[in-house]
């Protein structure tokens, strides 16, 4: 979709995405990391980016928020209440406790220092964007628990497509192993997202895209 532009970002390959809403303005989706990359493009379209929306406050999804609000110090950070507590001023304690042996303490060091806070706590239905040009009737917040208690995804409907965050992957979901995960309702979020449109376009936070068509037999595995 030529108003949605992908960056694979970070250590941890997140799926970062710039989406054009018209009129010179983006918005962002989740900032895995590369912020010089993310930063470049902008500028070199002089585009002015408004927001960036989080689908969830794992490390890897808020590498290139300080970025990102020292370049562009009107950009509002937009995450679900209940992940508020992994970005601003407590993000590093919270991420390290939440990660605690995974391995990539250092690299979640340098993800989760000096995190702005959020501007905006998003929660379930609530409309974004819907003064766009390119995507009418705006991005609605679907809150999709289970890999973390504040996952979110956006969906438009009248465009066909969703980002899912780490919720829905092809042919896979998000892990549910660390704190704020939870397999039973990660599995209900599937259910909500796998009742969509067949033709909806899936753009997942981390590998390939696909439709909800290809998924819909998932849960059957």
């Amino acid at each position: 979709m030529k108003f949605v532009h992908a960056f694979i970002t970070g250590l941890l390959e997140v799926n970062s995405y710039i989406i054009e809403l018209g009129g010179g303005k983006v918005f962002i989706v989740d900032a895995g990391g590369n912020e010089d990359e993310l930063i470049a493009f902008i500028n070199e379209k002089s585009l002015m980016p408004v927001a960036v929306v989080l689908t969830h406050g794992h490390f890897d999804h808020i590498a290139a928020l300080s970025g990102l609000k020292k370049s562009f110090q009107d950009i509002k950070i937009m995450i679900h209440s209940d992940d508020a507590f992994l970005i601003g001023e407590n993000a590093l304690k919270n991420q390290c406790r939440m990660f605690a042996g995974s391995g990539l303490e250092s690299y979640i060091e340098q993800c989760a220092k000096h995190v702005p806070e959020a501007d905006v706590h998003l929660k379930q239905n609530d409309v974004l964007f819907d003064d766009s040009e390119n995507f009418k009737g705006g991005f609605t917040v679907v809150h999709t628990p289970g890999h973390s208690e504040g996952s979110i995804c956006l969906y438009n409907k009248v465009s066909g497509i969703l980002f899912s965050g780490d919720t829905l992957f092809k042919s896979s979901w998000g892990r549910t192993d660390f704190g704020g995960g939870n397999e039973n309702l990660l599995f209900e979020s599937l259910k909500k997202l796998l009742s969509f449109p067949a033709e909806t376009i899936v753009f997942p936070g981390h590998g390939n895209y696909t439709t909800i068509g290809s998924e819909q037999g998932l849960l059957q595995y």
